[in-house]
This record gives structure tokens, C-alpha cells and sequence, in this order.
């Protein structure tokens, strides 16, 4: 393909895989878009504790002050809630969201399930520290029923009693914004757009560059090849030659001319060894 012609990256593929990437990359965000857990999770980027709307008698406030820096969250709902229908898969869609936290799903004012993020800091079988630890939370909670704060408090002490005992690393919790979930993958979408063009763009000049160097060197090629079968019939015709003074002139010029040529290198002007090759065929004629 030539240069005039003109390289062609497929912008419209490249741009389709990245954003198919993107959306691999992030498809656990964007699944939250369609989750029953989508306004905890965005209220928890933020905030320690969320209460469903509609559930009264929350001291969410006295939940705050118990986790204070912790990695500790809450989720509030009533008991017809669509969170309240799978207690495991409600509580597991706001770890799998935020990074390094533990949290609790209280349903109708009782603990129902706790678990916590896959990059939790334990130093320990997490199989057998998650059974252990709600199984014993679930015991000094059950008579603890719509009292979340002392709930809190609980789990609070749990978490501490685990860092002293060293079966957790000390993790002070990140806050963020809610919008980042969304804003990221648009933002990685923009940025592959842009890329591609950009990138594109850049990969077709090069070709293009490489091409035109390419061609330039079949050129040097090929006009080097007709100057070395002009100088073969020059010497077929000195052969002929009378031995004459002006015949040693001629090969030693011809043989200067030779060594030209075969010295010559890609690229490198061969203009000095034509007008060498012309000469010798004038003096031939």
C-alpha cells in the first residue's frame, strides 16, 4: 500500500475493543447502575452508615461516632426490602464495591448478615475468621434488637479485639465521591476515544513514513542495478578497444567508477557514480 494511497488504521475496531475493555474493566460498577444495593453503596462511598428510606428510630449519628475511622459500614432496611430478600448477596454487593471494609446488613432493626471486602487485611484463614467472628457477632446481638448504635459499638470492639490480637492489619477508612463509580468508566471511555484518533493518527504517519522510505530504497535499488549493467557494457566494449594510452586512462577511470559503485551504500547518492558511468560511455562510443 502506498503512501499516497494511505494507511488506514481501523479506528472504528480499535475503538469498539477499547471501550469493550472498559466496560470489562468496570462491569461491576456498571452492573451496580441495575442493583437493588446501588443507593447504599453510593450513600456508603461517603459515609459509614445507610439508612433505607422510610426506616425511623436510627441513631445514624451514634452509629458514625462508634466506627469513627474504622473500615466499618452499616446497611439499614426494612424487612419487605428488596435487600432483605437475599441477605448474603445484599451484603456482598457493597463489599464487592468498596474496597477493604467490613460490613453488616440490619433488617427490621436485627443483624441478618455480615461479611467483608475480599481485600480486607487479614493475617488469618478468612474462611474460618468470617464463620467465627458473625457467628460470635450474631450472639451478642441478638438481644440488641433496633439498637444499632450499640450495634455498632459491637462490631467496633470485634474490629479492635481482631487488631490487638493481630488477626487484622490497622486500615483508616477512604472516603469518596459517590459519582466516581460512573465518572471513571466514562472518563476511561473519553480517554480511549481520544487515544485511538490521537495514536491512529500517529501509527498512519509512521506508516506512511516507513512506506515512502521503503519505496525510496527499491528506487535506490533499482538505479544502482541499471548503473552496474551500464558499466558491464562498458566493459564489453573496452575489450574491443585498441591498446592505446587513452584505454589506460579509460580503466583506470572505469575501475574507479567500479569501486564507486560497488562501495556505494543504501540511501546514499548515486549521482556521482552516474555522471562517473556517463562519461565512460561517451569515451566508448
Amino acid at each position: 500500500m502506498s503512501a499516497r494511497a494511505g494507511w488506514v488504521v481501523p479506528r472504528r475496531w480499535l475503538v469498539a475493543l477499547g471501550v469493550a475493555a472498559v466496560v470489562f474493566l468496570s462491569w461491576a460498577d456498571l452492573l451496580l447502575l441495575f442493583s437493588p444495593a446501588r443507593s447504599a453503596v453510593a450513600a456508603l462511598d461517603r459515609d459509614a452508615v445507610w439508612v433505607e428510606p422510610g426506616v425511623a428510630g436510627v441513631d445514624a449519628d451514634g452509629v458514625r461516632r462508634a466506627f469513627g475511622e474504622r473500615p466499618l459500614t452499616m446497611v439499614v432496611v426494612a424487612a419487605g426490602s428488596p435487600l432483605a430478600a437475599d441477605e448474603s448477596e445484599s451484603c456482598a454487593a457493597v463489599t464487592d464495591a468498596i474496597d477493604g471494609i467490613v460490613n453488616v446488613l440490619v433488617v427490621d432493626g436485627r443483624f441478618e448478615h455480615g461479611c467483608e471486602s475480599d481485600d480486607l487485611p487479614l493475617t488469618t484463614d478468612r474462611f474460618g475468621w468470617d464463620f467465627a467472628n458473625w457467628t460470635a457477632y450474631d450472639n451478642t446481638t441478638q438481644f440488641l434488637r433496633h439498637d444499632h448504635r450499640a450495634m455498632a459499638e459491637q462490631l467496633a470492639a470485634m474490629y479492635d479485639n481482631d487488631l490487638a490480637r493481630g488477626k487484622l492489619l490497622r486500615e483508616v477508612r477512604a472516603f469518596h465521591s459517590p459519582a466516581y463509580r460512573h465518572l471513571l468508566p466514562v472518563a476511561l471511555v473519553g480517554a480511549v476515544v481520544v487515544g485511538v484518533h490521537g495514536g491512529a493518527g500517529l501509527l498512519e504517519r509512521g506508516l506512511a513514513r516507513l512506506d515512502d522510505r521503503r519505496r525510496e530504497r527499491a528506487a535506490w535499488r533499482e538505479r544502482r542495478a541499471d548503473l552496474g549493467a551500464e558499466l558491464a557494457l562498458v566493459a564489453a566494449r573496452m575489450v574491443h578497444l585498441p591498446p592505446t594510452p587513452e584505454l589506460g586512462d579509460l580503466s583506470r577511470d572505469y575501475l574507479r567508477a567500479l569501486s564507486d559503485w560497488e562501495t556505494a551504500r543504501p540511501g546514499t547518492s548515486l549521482s556521482e557514480v552516474e555522471a562517473r558511468v556517463r562519461g565512460l560511455r561517451e569515451r566508448v562510443r
